[in-house]
């Protein structure tokens, strides 16, 4: 959840970083390491920052991380089922 100060930016294939808008009653979600290894990296995890804003900026961030002896399955993406790029 993010409100409309933005701030989050995403990193494109070629390093250049792009600003995210703020999209009313949007849920921003930023996909993790987690299903970048379960997808087979068909699925990138997203690099991305918050720059500093004129407003203070409200987020509500959700981490969710297994166990470390945690066995990941593979999900069976195929290269026509998902985007390879980042961001």
């Amino acid at each position: 959840v993010q409100d409309d100060a933005g701030g989050l930016q995403a990193q494109l294939p070629n390093g250049d970083w792009v600003d995210v808008p703020p999209i009313k009653h949007a849920i921003v979600v930023n996909l993790g390491e987690v299903l970048q290894v379960m997808s087979g990296g068909k699925l990138r995890a997203t690099v991305h920052r918050v720059q500093r804003t004129q407003r203070n900026r409200i987020s509500v961030p959700y981490f969710w991380n297994p166990r470390l002896e945690t066995t990941l399955a593979d999900l069976g993406v195929s290269t026509g089922d998902a985007s390879t790029s980042s961001g």
